[in-house]
């Protein structure tokens, strides 16, 4: 596809009409502005209706927009402002990135796209997948994202489930997963591929081709498919990661997306028109669907898409050449972060390594004041960051969003937390699932001298217009099940009534699942209920804290951290080593990671590797033994004897994608764990061998 010219990016005449100003939201009539009747906020259908859950004050009261008159909002304030910068530097403005998507809606309508019908797109994040997440929902249908990393049996389900009329794909390698299983799909009606590859199929539509059908189209199809939308149906069906059976489609509504962005834009106090973010995250899912195509575009902000290998090496070339004032990460880049920046500072000699010592010993301190209410280190903080901090964060790409780290998906480790503020960057995290994304956050501005927003190690207060409440809370220790409420809580679960009734209570509270305590409204999650371990005596153990305290304990040497201990007589964790990375394809080599292996010779020992390590344990007994050392520090200090962690295994490798143990937002994927480690768990509890001996 080529950058569109000025005489194609005009918008379609009849389509700058408005049809939103032909109605008011609620009052019937045509849309994309109006309401259909309801009376329950849940549905199950993909052309369902939901009763939206209006406040009287506040957030939650603002009036219900459409995408379409988002979108359009944007463009004619902000018409010239860039939107979107792909990779290879093509740039679209909001003229020309309303133009492309309105484009795509007329050539998706007329290659047999059916309202309430679903488009699949599989690929990596790019103008491309935007257009064609934005012209599904324009063209009246519903935009579903495919993970890359899905077999052609994941696609099937997903593409038959989603009751999906066309699919997009990326490249030569998705089209192969579409084509395999084509045949046991009746309702697909056009395959479309983008990317530099060449179509080879009759049937498979190249992008150009594809554009050049909706130019050549008029705009009277396209203007009935948005009269006849309403706010309150499903525009998006963003699947779980069904890690233990098949995925569940979540429906979100028009209002979900758009009331969502709008509560963020509150939250976050994000300026329209200035801000700017990489999308690099698997848009397939709800962070980047909801941040990246539908957020950012209702502020006028601009998108820069990092390249497919992002993840592999090339983000932090990425963060430096755009400088985002905005950076969502997964708790994997800000360790690997953590990591390199770690083994850099640590090779500082002589005054540098003063220096180092005591800027980050300043900043520590001068944000534990901040975050405590207080006024902070004065002028030697502003000295710490002249020296170093402000090299840091340029160095990273990070100097213009310090008020703008957030992390999301998993627990951040916190050792990474800690190690980051003492560099001047204080990371918020974020709480949201598919079904009720960004429900709760911490937001911290250093200019505002405050910590009012943020409280690190909790997942922050609920964002404007949620509420948040605990379940069944017990009275002892105040944990309860996090239930949530808001318009960004979901419609239902696609053809699932009864998983559906299940997620809510009486009341359309969401049941979250997740396990958590409140305190002064900011939320400290403790793990999830189907995680929590029933040991054989009957005691339930949340693993979470425990993994995150093993962690913490080891941070040089432990990357991941699986207790297990289901229907045993005792806990049990799985341990990987700290590994480095191959450059190219960012999968653990089994050479051990610089800090690690440092560890290792503090103990006298020196591994060639990870496997040489792990394979004998014997020579490197003293790495054993202060392992068990940690353990018996750690179970000294649980809150019960069944909570205490009796044995461990050290794994030959880490955690990956490719292995099964990650999912694509690189969150562990603990049933995987067990069930490829089994027989290393088995041995634990068969064998008497490296236990504690902490049993009072």
């Amino acid at each position: 596809m080529t950058v569109f010219s000025k005489a194609l990016v005009r918008a379609p005449s009849s389509l700058c009409r408005a049809p939103h100003r032909l109605l008011q939201a609620g009052t019937g009539g045509v849309g994309p502005d109006r309401l259909l009747p309801a009376t329950s906020p849940a549905s199950v259908t993909i052309d369902g209706v939901v009763k939206l859950r209006m406040e009287s004050e506040g957030a939650g009261a603002r009036p219900p927009v459409s995408c379409y008159t988002t979108l359009k909002n944007t463009v004619d304030k902000f018409p010239h402002k860039l939107a979107w910068v792909d990779h290879m530097q093509r740039k679209w403005t909001y003229e020309e990135y309303f133009h492309d998507c309105t484009t795509t809606a007329k050539a998706l309508i007329e290659l047999g796209l059916e309202q309430h019908r679903s488009v699949a797109v599989l690929g990596a994040n790019s103008p491309e997948w935007f257009s064609c997440a934005v012209g599904a929902v324009l063209a009246g249908g519903v935009v579903t994202g495919v993970y890359t990393t899905n077999t052609p049996e994941a696609v099937l389900y997903q593409l038959r489930h989603s009751q999906a009329n066309i699919a997009v794909v990326d490249g030569r390698a998705q089209l192969e997963k579409v084509l395999a299983v084509r045949h046991k799909l009746p309702d697909l009606r056009a395959i479309v591929q983008w990317g530099d590859e060449e179509v080879e199929e009759e049937d498979v539509i190249s992008w150009a081709d594809f554009q050049a059908l909706g130019r050549s189209l008029g705009e009277e199809e396209l203007r009935t498919r948005l009269e006849e939308q309403a706010i309150n149906q499903p525009a998006v069906i963003c699947y779980t990661s069904g890690t233990t059976a098949n995925p569940k489609g979540v429906l979100l509504s028009q209002d979900n997306l758009t009331w969502t962005a709008a509560s963020a834009k509150e939250h976050y106090e994000m300026v329209e028109g200035e801000e700017v973010m990489i999308s690099y995250l698997p848009v397939s899912h709800i962070v980047a669907q909801v941040a990246d195509i539908w957020m950012i575009p209702s502020l006028g902000g601009t998108i820069h898409f990092a390249d497919k290998d992002a993840l592999k090496g090339s983000l932090l070339k990425t963060l430096t050449t755009v400088r985002p004032t905005r950076f969502v990460a997964v708790p994997r880049v800000f360790e690997k972060m953590h990591s390199q920046l770690e083994a850099q500072l640590g090779q500082a000699t002589g005054a540098k390594a003063s220096l180092v010592r005591w800027a980050r010993g300043v900043t520590a301190a001068h944000y534990d004041s901040i975050l405590d209410g207080g006024q902070g280190g004065g002028w030697q903080f502003k000295m710490a960051e002249k020296l170093l901090l402000n090299k840091v964060h340029t160095k990273l790409g990070l100097d213009r969003c310090l008020h703008g780290l957030y992390s999301g998906a998993a627990p951040l480790a916190p050792d990474t937390m800690l190690f980051m503020r003492s560099l001047g960057m204080v990371i918020g995290e974020i709480y949201g699932m598919t079904e009720n994304p960004n429900n709760n956050a911490n937001y911290f501005d250093p200019k505002q001298g405050h910590g009012r927003k943020i409280q690190q190690g909790s997942v922050g207060r609920s964002a404007p217009g949620c509420q948040t409440k605990l379940h069944l809370q017990d009275p002892a220790d105040g944990v309860g099940e996090v239930a949530t409420t808001g318009r960004n809580v979901f419609m239902g679960y696609l053809g699932e009534p009864g998983k559906t009734r299940e997620t809510f209570d009486r009341g359309f509270w969401l049941l979250t699942g997740d396990m958590a305590t409140i305190d002064d409204g900011f939320v400290t999650i403790r793990g999830r209920i189907k995680d929590v371990i029933i040991t054989s005596g009957g005691k339930n153990i949340a693993p979470y804290p425990i993994e995150d305290r093993i962690k913490s304990e080891l941070p040089d040497f432990v990357s991941n951290c699986v207790v297990v201990g289901d229907k045993q007589k005792h806990l049990a964790c799985l341990l990987t080593v700290k590994a480095v990375p191959d450059p190219q394809t960012l999968d653990m080599t089994d050479q051990l990671d610089a800090q690690a292996w440092e560890w290792c010779n503090s103990l006298g020992c020196q591994p060639d590797s990870v496997s040489d390590l792990v394979n004998n344990k014997q020579k490197y007994e003293a790495v054993w033994d202060a392992i068990m050392e940690t353990l018996n520090k750690v179970n000294r200090e649980s809150s019960s004897k069944a909570a205490k962690v009796r044995k461990f295994v050290l794994l030959p490798e880490e955690f990956s994608i490719a292995g099964g143990e990650l999912g694509p937002t690189l969150k562990i994927k603990r049933h995987a764990v067990e069930s490829k480690y089994a027989k290393e768990i088995q041995k634990m509890y068969v064998l008497d061998d490296r236990h504690s001996l902490w049993d009072d």
